[in-house]
Formats: structure tokens, sequence, C-alpha cells
């Protein structure tokens, strides 16, 4: 059963990187083992958190998240990907750049 399978989140893949310009877009690909929810949360250089998403993740496939970097300043952000809210089931910090 799903139930007895840790949910693992993994494959994460942020392009492009950097991202350039005002009407760039981060892709976050992903996979999970077992279907969720899966929350982004960004933080800019400071710690900030600067945005927060929340996706269905379908287990299986390469799963998408896509920012849109419009009203996000240039600069480094790190990003975690967080399993149905569970701390416990996060992903690795990863980051991002942004140039305009």
């Amino acid at each position: 059963a799903s139930s007895d399978i840790t949910p693992e989140i993994s494959e994460i893949v942020t392009y492009p990187n950097p991202a350039r310009g005002d009407a760039a877009t981060v892709n976050i690909n992903y996979s999970v083992n077992v279907a969720g929810t899966i929350t982004l949360d960004v933080y800019d250089v400071r710690g900030s958190k600067a945005l927060t998403r929340t996706s269905p993740a379908v287990d299986g496939v390469k799963n998408l998240i896509q920012i849109e970097t419009l009203k996000l300043a240039p600069g480094i952000y790190t990003y975690t990907l967080t399993y149905n809210g569970t701390q416990t089931l996060k992903s690795p910090q990863k980051r991002f750049v942004v140039i305009k």
C-alpha cells in the first residue's frame, strides 16, 4: 500500500538559471514517489520569504511549478519544496538567480 512508502521529493531541476529579464519565468521540475501537495517557499538573500506556492503533485511524472520573476528583485533566491506541509519531508535547499 502507498501508506507504507516514505514520500520523497527528487530529481529537482531549476531552469533557466539565471533567469534574465522582467518577463522571465523560472521553472522548477521535480518528482514525487507518492501523490500529494507540494509547497514551494522562496526566500531572498536576507532570508525573508519572497513567495509561497502550493501545487498538487502526481507520482510517476515530472511535476512543474513556475515562478514569474516580474515581482522579484534581481538577486539570489533559495527555495525548498515541502510535501503535504510536513517539515520533515522537505527537499534540500536549492537556489536560482534573477538578473534584470
